[in-house]
């Protein structure tokens, strides 16, 4: 299994949700669940793939987004593939 497969550790894990939040300005990704709290604190970040490990995806922070637990929780298999930020790419959101 490729090192980027792997289970992220803990630092690993602290290190790519503080990236992800500055990067969305603490906003979650998904806003797919009635009681989404739009905006996310470290306590209530998760991290959420957008290509699924399962699906050939990393968990590289390229491939990961901040997203609150009720909407990372929620969301269905079939949102497709390669989910990015309600279909709006980050440069397009100006957070890049």
């Amino acid at each position: 299994m490729s090192r980027n497969r792997k289970r992220l550790g803990k630092r690993q894990r602290a290190s790519h949700k503080r990236v992800l939040l500055v990067r969305q300005g603490y906003v979650c990704a998904l806003r797919i669940h009635p009681e989404c709290p739009v905006l996310l604190t470290w306590e209530t970040a998760t991290l959420d793939h957008i290509v699924e490990l399962r699906c050939g995806g990393t968990n590289t922070v390229k491939n990961l987004q901040a997203a609150c637990a009720a909407c990372n929780w929620s969301k269905s298999p079939h949102l497709g593939k390669k989910r990015r930020w309600n279909n709006v790419s980050a440069s397009q959101q100006g957070v890049l």
